[in-house]
């Protein structure tokens, strides 16, 4: 017994420490962006920035949903797994699939800037058509950091990230001294900045080309990608419901200028999400490794460990922002924008249910069971397509606030339903995932 509690506050310290690394990592590059959101949202108008978020929303849907759960979250569970012995020959064949499916993606993203010119919408077409062109260097930087928190290295993505940081407070500061800022101007700088803040993690890596009967095979990886992505494409399609569908949706009632309110309160609580977001990286592969050697109830109580963390950060968090909302509004905005404190208080509380959702999402996903996950984001898309969307009509930007925590509480509820049940009566056997030999 004694060992067994050593055992696990060891494998804790571990994901602390490696944990503090990544969530240094992600501030650093969450910070880079939130930087982008606030000067946009200070010196553009409420129709180019809210032109800005609507269509970088969309983007994001398109990337995470394709792109990321078929190149990024794969590696994250057989990069640690699987091929940790043969990283480099692995993520060589990655970086194959990373060309075909940007490729495609900036082809869609296009045809989407070439609706919205034909359609009369000249800001949207403009923001798409720049994604267009730097979605394979944005991807590609999530791609490179994923590869490392994979290798359990989260120290690297750090230096990254704080290169990236440079590079866009210099780009945003000179594009803004020569009056040239703009939704283009810069998402081609956070292109610029990704692509030179990915190449050397990728040489760190140290990618190598496949060769003829050696193993893995580019085949072999793509259909293990395809099997493990295909459940975990529809969890994140039906998950950007819950945080952007929003963006879309007030423009056909109120604007872009609804989409723009709606984004300037979220810039704050995005932090803690990407901090989420950097510990899913971290967990993943924790989880994977606990399952494996461990079984599934070493992998129950360490969940269970982790989420009393995740609860009683999300509220301090919650606490400190809603208090002082109205002094950082005034910092941030400098009155372009007027904080809502009810808006602001229940989008406060995302990160609290949405991290519950996260870890039994990871530890669902590091258990073999992707398919159990999109059940609870179905939940989510459901809620917002019924009582957010009559929330958003009758309230307006409020009742997307609201729409948007009853989804995601709705969702927690489910994922905490689902992991219990599924280890009482099921078990949490083993990952029925294509293994490379």
């Amino acid at each position: 017994m004694a060992d067994r509690v050593r055992h696990q506050a060891g494998r804790l310290r571990e994901v602390i420490g490696k944990g503090s690394v990544a969530v240094l990592d992600e501030g650093l590059f969450a910070g880079s962006n939130f930087l982008i959101g606030i000067l946009l949202a200070r010196w553009l108008g409420r129709m180019d920035y809210g032109a800005f978020t609507t269509a970088y929303s969309l983007f994001l849907l398109l990337g995470t949903a394709f792109y990321s759960t078929l190149c990024v979250q794969p590696v994250l569970v057989f990069g640690s797994r699987d091929h940790a012995t043969r990283f480099g020959r692995y993520f060589g064949c990655v970086l194959g699939m990373h060309v075909g499916l940007t490729a495609f993606l900036s082809l869609v993203l296009a045809a989407i800037a070439a609706f919205c010119w034909y359609d009369g919408s000249l800001l949207l077409a403009k923001a798409f058509g720049t994604l267009a062109i730097v979605a394979p260097c944005i991807t590609l930087l999530w791609l490179s950091r994923g590869a490392h928190y994979a290798l359990l290295q989260p120290h690297w993505p750090l230096c990254a990230g704080a290169l990236y940081l440079v590079l866009i407070v210099l780009g945003s500061y000179a594009l803004f001294r020569s009056r040239l800022l703009s939704p283009q101007s810069s998402l081609l700088v956070m292109g610029a900045a990704s692509l030179a803040s990915s190449l050397p993690l990728i040489g760190l890596i140290g990618p190598q080309r496949w060769v003829k009967g050696t193993s893995p095979t580019p085949s072999t990886i793509l259909a293990q990608h395809w099997q493990y992505g295909r459940w975990s494409a529809l969890t994140s399609s039906l998950r950007w419901s819950t945080n952007y569908a929003y963006y879309l949706l007030l423009p056909l009632y109120l604007g872009l200028e609804a989409s723009a309110v709606l984004r300037a309160h979220m810039n704050l609580i995005l932090p803690i999400l990407h901090v989420n977001s950097a510990l899913y990286g971290i967990l993943i592969p924790q989880f994977t490794r606990t399952f494996a050697r461990q079984g599934r109830l070493e992998l129950w109580r360490f969940v269970r460990m982790v989420l009393v963390l995740y609860a009683v950060g999300a509220l301090i968090f919650w606490a400190a922002l809603t208090v002082f909302a109205e002094q950082i509004f005034a910092l941030l905005y400098s009155g372009q924008y007027q904080v809502d404190i009810r808006l602001f208080a229940l989008l406060g509380l995302l990160p609290l249910s949405g991290g519950i959702a996260g870890v039994l999402e990871s530890a669902l996903l590091a258990a073999g069971r992707p398919k159990l996950a999109p059940i609870g984001y179905a939940v989510s898309a459901l809620m917002t397509l019924t009582v957010g969307w009559g929330l958003l009509m009758r309230h307006g930007v409020v009742g997307a606030g609201m729409g948007m925590l009853t989804a995601s509480v709705a969702t927690a509820a489910t994922m905490v339903w689902l992991f219990i049940r599924w280890n009482k009566v099921h078990g949490l056997a083993t990952p029925p995932l294509v293994r490379t030999e």
